[in-house]
């Protein structure tokens, strides 16, 4: 589990980061409608969500505890993400991204040992 929380906390940065690189690129290139700044908006905001879930997910690699809230912030951002998507469907990757994520997590989660 600690190899897939750091796999899934660098591809969420990478991801994150180019998700970031084209929205600004998008916006200083073309001239903007309203209709494409929103979309714009939107991808910066899911793009900072995936890199909390990024960062989340390194941090807490070392932990088992971890795993109930890399679910939650996953979760959460699964969510957003999905109720900011609306119409744009590139967004919709990333929040199936995090849904994944989440479910992966809440497995581990379900699945590691309890004391007795």
């Amino acid at each position: 589990m600690k190899i897939w929380k750091l796999l899934s906390g660098i591809l969420c940065i990478i991801c994150s980061s180019r998700i970031l690189l084209l929205s600004c690129v998008a916006g200083l290139v073309s001239p903007m409608g309203a209709d494409e700044a929103v979309q714009v908006e939107f991808s910066i905001a899911a793009a900072v969500l995936i890199l909390i879930g990024g960062i989340v997910s390194i941090a807490v690699r070392n932990k088992n505890a971890g795993n109930a809230v890399v679910a939650m912030i996953f979760a959460i951002e699964a969510i957003v993400i999905y109720i900011l998507s609306g119409k744009f469907e590139h967004l919709m990757i990333w929040a199936t991204w995090a849904l994944i994520c989440s479910i992966i997590f809440v497995a581990a989660l379900l699945k590691e040992d309890k004391p007795q």
